[in-house]
């Protein structure tokens, strides 16, 4: 039998899977890097029970002209979610898989660094990623 595996996206050299990588090795999970920071295609799909995690980057979901790999991962996310494969992504991970799920993403008013407040809504409480976590907490990005 295959292990289980998870395909990492990777924007930045510097910024890598750190502990989610960490906790997907605990798990038994093997992981796949794409580095697209070193040109690396995006595949055109994730393997069978294979997962996506989508790391942050520099880069806004909004710039596919200057950064045309970000198309290619609108549509590998999208056919992962179509799978009902576990997809996560952090920073702008998170913003890609927001895109390719509908909904608008747009540059906010002011720059989003440092402590801020997470308010779990009641869909968020039921998820099974959100299990045993305070209805609200602080992050930090």
């Amino acid at each position: 039998m295959a292990a289980e595996r998870c395909l990492v996206l990777l924007h930045e050299e510097c910024e890598g899977a750190g502990v989610f990588e960490n906790l997907l090795i605990e798990k038994g999970l093997e992981t796949r890097h794409v580095e697209l920071y070193k040109g690396r295609r995006v595949p055109e799909d994730i393997g069978p029970g294979e997962r996506l995690l989508i790391m942050g980057g520099p880069m806004n979901v909004y710039e596919e002209e200057r950064y045309p790999f970000l198309r290619d991962e609108d549509r590998l996310i999208k056919r992962a979610l179509g799978t009902g494969a576990p997809v996560l992504g952090i920073c702008l991970g998170a913003q890609l898989i927001a895109k390719a799920a509908g909904a608008r993403v747009w540059q906010g008013p002011e720059k989003e660094i440092g402590w801020g407040e997470v308010r779990l809504t009641e869909e968020g409480r039921r998820d099974p990623l959100f299990k045993g976590f305070p209805v609200e907490f602080p992050v930090f990005h």
